[in-house]
């Protein structure tokens, strides 16, 4: 088993560089063979300098979390380090329950490289607690709009009971600006990881992003005049394209268009 230990004075150490408390904690992921064989009086050490953390700036303290969370062992290293009372020094709230839910989320996902945000914001309970780790840390666009979005959906966009648990998710793909499908897409990804759906992940990560295959410009085409506008009669299509799972093509919309009685030929 490898020890991972510190050359000379533990204390003096972190407190002539504290960034070195967390990258302990990284090179311990990269190193060791075991995720709780700490050295005891290397936790005690951590734990007697843990307040130098506060003249870390908030950017060392994301790059090294972002380490951390993405290598091996991070579900139990951030377990370790939230149980030495570091979470206020970091930008997190304090809370044992949801430091076990962590590592929990991390064991459910980990083959599946959950990013760093998508473990984190475990610890959120709210807004505000979100807000403070942001700002505290100065987390990038990427990072703050990807848990923003696993905030808002962890609860609200779940699995159908029909034939395809991933209409949902696929409908609020389709759903959001065309500009903003992929990322979209890849934000599902990450929501079926935190939400532990981890059967789900491959299907949509294969499923190609549909295009609603018609448009005003078709309509009028083919000569056709909507007795409402057109708008309403899209999102009516459109709704119908939906319920075919996405499957009605250009022709088959035309024909439903008659049959319901929405429009007609001049």
């Amino acid at each position: 088993m490898n020890r991972i230990r510190f050359n000379g004075n533990i204390i003096r150490q972190l407190q002539e560089n504290p960034i070195r408390i967390l990258r302990y904690f990284r090179f311990f992921g990269r190193l060791s063979s075991n995720p709780f064989a700490h050295e005891s009086d290397v936790l005690e050490a951590i734990q007697k300098c843990a307040m130098t953390l506060k003249d870390v700036s908030g950017e060392k303290i994301w790059i090294e979390l972002k380490l951390i969370l993405r290598g091996r062992f991070a579900g139990h290293i951030m377990r370790t380090i939230l149980e030495q009372q570091l979470a206020p020094l970091l930008g997190l709230p304090e809370s044992s329950v949801e430091m076990f839910e962590l590592e929990n989320r991390w064991l459910r996902c980990m083959n599946y490289q959950p990013e760093p945000m998508t473990l984190l914001v475990t610890l959120f309970s709210d807004q505000e607690e979100f807000d403070t780790f942001c700002k505290h840390l100065k987390c990038s666009s990427h990072h703050k709009n990807l848990g923003q979005f696993l905030l808002d959906y962890r609860y609200s966009i779940q699995p159908m009971n029909n034939n395809d648990l991933l209409y949902s998710y696929k409908e609020f793909i389709i759903n959001s600006h065309q500009n903003q499908q992929n990322i979209r897409h890849q934000y599902i990804i990450e929501l079926l990881k935190y939400q532990g759906y981890i059967y789900l992940i491959d299907e949509i990560k294969q499923w190609s992003i549909p295009k609603f295959p018609i448009d005003a410009w078709d309509l009028q085409q083919n000569g056709l005049i909507s007795n409402r506008n057109f708008s309403y009669f899209l999102r009516h299509l459109k709704e119908q394209w939906k319920l075919s799972q996405f499957k009605m093509t250009k022709e088959e919309l035309i024909e439903y268009g008659f049959q319901s009685g929405l429009f007609y030929t001049r």
